[in-house]
């Protein structure tokens, strides 16, 4: 029998440097990456907690990229880090 992991989807792993800051512009310390990435969403690590339903932009290395989601879960991890899981509200935006 076969057991639903509850995603809809099939997740890469990707670890990717990414750039990324809170809704009201104050950006995340460096160091963030990617772990996995979809479609509609990806997981990122950072050393700072992130609030639940909150929003934040993630600026992809190349290509000029900006992604807007929404925060769905923050775990914590080992070494004062946390796993954050995010949903793409807004994708393929061109920084100008």
């Amino acid at each position: 029998m076969r057991v639903s992991s509850g995603r809809s989807e099939k997740r890469i792993a990707k670890a990717l440097e990414v750039t990324a800051y809170r809704s009201d512009g104050s950006s995340l310390p460096n160091g963030i990456f990617t772990e996995n990435v979809s479609r509609h969403g990806a997981r990122i690590v950072t050393t700072s907690e992130l609030e639940l339903g909150g929003t934040i932009e993630i600026h992809l290395p190349y290509g000029g990229f900006r992604l807007h989601g929404r925060v769905v879960y923050c775990q914590p991890l080992f070494g004062g880090k946390f796993a954050v899981g995010v949903v793409i509200q807004d994708r393929n935006q061109r920084e100008s």
